[in-house]
């Protein structure tokens, strides 16, 4: 019985041995086990993420508020400062707050801590808790 072969999407030469193929049945070699190329610098778990340049607070906050806007419309303060707390002031509750957070360590490649989550309530400490955790 012979095993299936598939050819390399991203045709880097070299990269999947010398004829740019590996043994699998359907599985692109992007998700295959035994490709040894390498996901470009902007691909995550074959979904696109942020390049792996330094993100900055700013762009954090915008985005933080842009996914509270998108997902919490009915709770969502968009007069509220980036000092003050998110759950009393901001209208977010604990659930909405978590649900922002671990969206925003998925889109600039975090993670921040359990213990660190506790000691963030405002957009300023959660835009720097992200900062301070991103993955290399």
């Amino acid at each position: 019985m012979r095993t299936a072969t598939k050819r390399c999407l991203r045709r880097l030469p070299g990269l999947c041995g010398r004829t740019r193929r590996h043994r699998a049945s359907a599985v692109s070699c992007a998700l295959a086990t035994r490709c040894r190329a390498r996901l470009p610098a902007t691909w995550n778990d074959g979904r696109y993420r942020r390049s792996l340049r330094m993100a900055t607070a700013e762009e954090i906050k915008a985005r933080a508020r842009e996914i509270m806007a998108q997902d919490l419309p009915e709770d969502y303060n968009p007069e509220m400062t980036d000092d003050e707390p998110l759950i009393v002031e901001g209208g977010v509750d604990s659930l909405g707050f978590i649900q922002v957070l671990t969206k925003l360590e998925a889109e600039f490649n975090a993670h921040v801590p359990d213990e660190e989550w506790w000691e963030v309530s405002s957009l300023n400490e959660l835009a720097d808790a992200i900062v301070r955790n991103v993955r290399d």
